[in-house]
């Protein structure tokens, strides 16, 4: 009798030892029959499903999960054998807000009865994103690489290595129209939750252009079970049973040799590359090397514009910009050179790309400044482009307005173009800045005007001196009368909020003359002068005004 009861204590104490164990990898520990229904819970059930241990019992434990983790979840576990570990995903539950891990295992002999463990995310989790609507828990292309700045930094921090995956899905449009709406709805949720669930903190994954997807994650992450996930579950909701091309590279984050801030600046450019060219139809072996090709080159010409950008290596030039009534010289556009060859758009774009635009502002402001300060004229004006991008960095304002406090009481020679080609999202913000600029003599203008979506949003926004009118209305004003009316209407409406107009790009006297009969009140483009490495006299140009006069 006693050996029965030493027996039964024994084995009361191996279970309480394992249930131990379990918990103290786990917040919740569930047994699921064939049929999805809980059979046994116990832990934090009522925190996480909302409902008590005993109603809990009975009830389909799919019911709980988030529409595209319910199809995450009945994938892998379709793919689990007896005896061996579901290894651990993401999830949401449809009565818990946070990221969960969810782990489990069969156990041979035991049929089709499932073990789960549920436990609140892991250790390397980034700040808390909002979601973009419509998009299941994807983020955008611009949430997505400062999500992914953010995993880098703390992977780093706590010593483990991670690795970023691209998916490029072709035919989608094609996919979409087979299924119906409703059919790739579940595909878009199901394709968020197979991403999602292996990426870094459940949350650093995202829809970078449509059918192009990345996500960072630990390395040594299974990609080719969540491209069969993908394939499977695109087939499945396909009439035709035809699904989706598929292809894939993954990128090594892990070297020690490179500097953070540069891994995640060639990272950013990396990104922008694929979201608008992307990888789909390619072959997989040559997607991968082309992309990590890519991240090489571009770790390279990081470093390279940071040594130009340090040392000044680069020259600057002046274009005359007259005054449309006699052609006399207003001031002058300071215009970047670099080595033959490399396109100076082409390069401040990519200095916008990889964060290093602020830098190459500061930089030519300064050499603009070292070149007037050499020229006794006291009528010579420079006007310097700045990124919007730029404006966004409260540093960067610091170092600016130092920069600028050398011009002493020439402040007014120095006029400021904020430039279109790099969004500025906080206006209010921008707003503020411009008006301390103003404030501090340094007249501000808002550049490529017409040329972004955003243009007339910045311009309601924005208190500028002048507007500059882009260049393709320009070019086409004699043969477009859309644009022509579009030129016609900006000049009006500046004249009336006192802002100057300056129209870019202009070639021709009759160009000319048609914009100054709009009213616009400066020239800029080759029938004026081309860019110099010296100002021009400063008295009427003598060519327009004899061809346009």
């Amino acid at each position: 009798m006693s050996n029965g009861k030493n027996m039964s204590e024994t084995l009361r104490r191996d279970r309480d030892r394992f249930l131990a164990f379990s918990f103290a990898a786990a917040d919740a520990l569930l047994e699921i029959d064939g049929n999805w229904k809980v059979e046994f819970a116990v832990g934090a059930v009522q925190s996480f499903f909302g409902v008590h241990d005993k109603d809990f019992i009975g009830s389909d434990f799919l019911s709980f999960l988030d529409d595209g983790d319910r199809i995450l979840v009945r994938s892998r576990i379709a793919r689990l054998k007896d005896g061996v570990r579901l290894e651990p995903v993401f999830i949401h539950l449809t009565t818990y807000d946070n990221v969960l891990l969810l782990s489990g295992c069969r156990l041979p002999h035991l049929g089709d009865k499932l073990f789960i463990a549920i436990s609140k995310s892991g250790d390397i989790t980034h700040k808390e994103v909002q979601r973009p609507g419509g998009n299941g828990r994807l983020l955008n292309e611009q949430e997505f690489i400062s999500s992914s700045s953010d995993v880098l930094q703390q992977a780093r921090e706590a010593g483990e290595k991670v690795d970023m995956t691209f998916f490029d899905l072709g035919q989608v449009e094609s996919l979409e129209k087979r299924a119906g709406t409703e059919n790739f709805e579940t595909f878009k949720k199901g394709l968020a939750s197979f991403l999602s669930a292996q990426s870094i903190g459940g949350q650093a994954a995202g829809q970078i252009a449509r059918g192009r997807f990345g996500f960072v994650h630990m390395t040594g992450t299974d990609i080719s079970a969540i491209r069969e996930d993908i394939d499977n579950l695109a087939r499945e909701i396909d009439p035709e049973g035809v699904g989706v091309e598929i292809a894939e590279a993954t990128i090594d984050l892990n070297s020690d040799e490179i500097n953070p801030a540069d891994m995640e600046r060639a990272l950013a450019f990396t990104i922008h590359q694929f979201a608008r060219k992307g990888v789909a139809g390619s072959d997989i072996q040559s997607i991968e090397d082309g992309l990590n090709n890519l991240m090489t080159e571009t770790l390279g010409r990081v470093s390279e514009l940071k040594k130009l950008v340090a040392g000044r290596d680069f020259g600057i030039v002046f274009q005359p910009i007259v005054d449309m009534n006699d052609f006399s010289v207003h001031h002058y556009e300071v215009l970047s050179r670099f080595a033959p060859g490399q396109s100076p758009a082409e390069t401040i774009a990519f200095a916008e790309e990889v964060g290093l635009i602020a830098d190459f502002d500061i930089a030519v402001c300064e050499q603009a400044i070292q070149r007037l300060r050499t020229f006794k004229q006291p009528d010579l004006h420079f006007a310097v482009n700045l990124s919007g991008a730029s404006l966004e960095s409260d540093l960067f304002i610091q170092e600016l307005l130092a920069t600028l406090a050398q011009m002493g009481r020439r402040r007014s020679s120095i006029i400021l173009e904020v430039t279109e080609t790099a969004e500025i999202r906080d206006l209010e913000r921008a707003e503020k800045i411009i008006q301390t600029l103003r404030s501090n003599g340094h007249p501000v203008c808002l550049d490529d005007f017409g040329a972004g979506a955003a243009s007339f949003q910045y311009f309601q926004a924005l208190t500028v001196d002048f507007v500059k009118i882009d260049g393709a209305y320009v070019r086409r004003v004699l043969e477009n009368r859309r644009d022509a009316a579009i030129l016609r209407a900006i000049a009006g409406l500046c004249r009336n909020l006192g802002i100057k107009t300056v129209a870019e790009m202009i070639e021709t006297s009759r160009q000319a003359k048609m914009l100054k009969g709009f009213g616009i009140d400066l020239g800029q483009g080759w029938l004026f002068g081309r860019p110099e490495s010296e100002p021009l006299a400063l008295s009427p140009t003598g060519y327009a005004a004899r061809q346009v006069g």
